[in-house]
């Protein structure tokens, strides 16, 4: 049977002789969803750099914002609030 087949009675025997397993674009598919579900080196890196980056930032980038804050509203050096 060759792509486009056209049957005009309406009844069709077709016999196969591989595994749909063994066609190119199923293995293509298998090979995409393994490396979706592997991580590579560098991305296991910038995961476990990311776990400690985030927590120690965010406080200190949040105790920055709050002094450039008060300095703006309060028209004074950050050491009038030491």
């Amino acid at each position: 049977m060759v792509k486009g087949y056209l049957s005009l009675s309406g009844n069709v025997s077709v016999r196969t002789t591989a595994l749909a397993e063994d066609y190119v674009v199923a293995k293509m598919a298998k090979l995409v969803e393994e490396a979706q579900n592997s991580k590579s080196k560098t991305q296991r890196f910038i995961d476990k750099f990311a776990q400690y980056y985030t927590p120690i930032t965010h406080p200190v980038l949040k105790a920055f914002t709050e002094v450039e804050y008060r300095e703006r509203v309060f028209e004074q050096p950050f050491t009038s609030f030491v």
